[in-house]
């Protein structure tokens, strides 16, 4: 797994390349190694907020996409703390994207 992190000003774009089976893009449920990969996951996502933030204008717009919703409320908190809003919510079965605005 890789990702590509790519940042213009006005629009930033995490994007996370998922390499293998498909045990890597499946949310399982109750299987603790897939427990584990998601949360780490969730914890590089959260640990960017500062790099996004730096990276950004002011009104820019950074997409995070491919969370779990049990990982959504972690990660958002992570981005209000740091003055994004959050513009809207995708949510599609277990997955969640934010759509987040630099304030």
């Amino acid at each position: 797994p890789g990702q590509t992190v790519v940042g213009v000003g006005q629009v930033f774009v995490l994007v996370l390349v998922l390499v293998g089976d498909q045990e890597a893009v499946q949310p399982l449920a109750g299987d603790g190694v897939a427990d584990q990969r998601q949360m780490q996951r969730a914890e590089r996502r959260i640990g960017l907020a500062q790099d996004i933030k730096g990276a950004l204008k002011a009104g820019g717009v950074a997409i995070l996409s491919g969370l779990l919703r049990t990982q959504e409320r972690a990660v958002k908190a992570a981005y209000l703390s740091r003055g994004f809003r959050v513009r809207f919510a995708i949510r599609r079965d277990a997955w969640v994207a934010l759509v987040l605005q630099r304030a």
